[in-house]
């Protein structure tokens, strides 16, 4: 029993550390930051509307 209370304990900061780090990593240092919402298809980029966030 005491492997359940232990593994959420790790399951919340073990994933926490990695899982921020590779978000950042996806934006590339040539790209804005920018949402991928935009640079999913260069026709989007066209339309303002779309970059209304």
């Amino acid at each position: 029993m005491p492997t359940q209370p232990r593994r959420s304990e790790t399951d919340t900061t073990q994933p926490a550390s990695p899982k921020a780090q590779p978000e950042p990593a996806k934006r590339k240092p040539g790209e804005p930051l920018v949402p991928r919402d935009t640079r999913p298809n260069p026709a989007e980029q066209k339309e303002p509307p779309v970059e209304d966030f």
